[in-house]
């Protein structure tokens, strides 16, 4: 015969279980979430429908699963905003002064004075009219979107990375510029090149991937393609990762002279088409 006491007990027991379970489905389904910390900066548009503001966080906050939970706190402190767009910098400075599409002109001509402002730019943030995403920009603000990772958020989705090594993204680089390293001899060949991602997402002992090779050998596009993997950096991880790119150098005559095209073609390989003076 159950007493009091044992009632209580398995009343207790229940409570316990049932508070476990709320905490494995709340991890399961992403409720739990931790917020970087952030610092706000100028606010472009703010009215009970629409909100356009600029945020900044700290560099290794760059990634997929903390900036899914900053759009989330922001979202939750302006409700009931059917739009709202967000610029998210690794500067606060930067932040607070910035307004991206003053800049896109001069960056697509390449003659935008505030270039290293447009480099701060780290990630967008949409909302409305049926679309919700986050997209991490390796290069900043830059006419070449072909690095960008799209998160769709709507349905849950991972993040869309061109370039990863295992499931860290890649969300920063030094943007490739070939022609003063270029020669129309480098066209129609592949560059393979290895390199470890170390713990702070910083790619190291980097190197060109072909059995037997001295490395005093290297040609001069070869070493500029090693400085260049040397500035990638990638979401940070408790380990290391290989990462392993092919460069195809493919020459298009029917390209404007001195001009070039770098494209992410697949995860791991870029084409850079050009056309070379001289």
């Amino acid at each position: 015969m159950l007493t009091i006491t044992d009632g209580w007990i398995f009343l207790n027991r229940v409570i316990v279980i049932v508070a476990i379970l709320m905490v494995v489905t709340a991890c399961a389904r992403g409720i739990t979430c931790v917020t970087p910390v952030y610092d706000k900066g100028a606010v472009f548009v703010d009215t009970s429908e629409s909100l356009i503001m600029n945020l900044s966080v700290k560099e290794e906050d760059v990634a997929p699963e903390a900036l899914r939970c900053l759009v989330k706190a922001i979202k939750a402190e302006y409700k009931g905003r059917t739009e709202v767009g967000l610029f998210i910098y690794d500067s606060a400075k930067v932040a607070k002064a910035y307004l991206p599409v003053m800049a896109y002109q001069e960056v697509a001509d390449g003659l935008g004075n505030k270039r290293e402002d447009a480099r701060s730019l780290r990630a967008s943030y949409e909302y409305g009219h049926g679309d919700e995403h986050l997209t991490i920009l390796p290069l900043g603000l830059s006419a070449n979107n072909s690095f960008d990772a799209r998160i769709d958020l709507l349905d849950g989705g991972a993040a869309k990375c061109k370039i990863q090594a295992g499931q860290r993204c890649l969300v920063k680089l030094e943007e490739p510029g070939f022609f003063k390293e270029i020669h129309k001899k480098d066209f129609g060949v592949s560059i393979v090149l290895g390199g470890t991602v170390f713990p702070d997402g910083s790619v190291r002992d980097v190197r060109v991937i072909e059995e037997k090779r001295d490395a005093s050998k290297m040609t001069k596009i070869e070493r500029y393609l090693c400085r260049n993997l040397r500035t990638w950096r990638f979401v940070r991880s408790g380990g290391k990762n290989e990462v392993r790119i092919t460069y195809r150098f493919v020459l298009d005559r029917t390209m404007g002279e001195g001009r070039e095209e770098v494209e992410v073609v697949s995860p791991g390989e870029i084409v850079i088409k050009g056309n070379p003076r001289g």
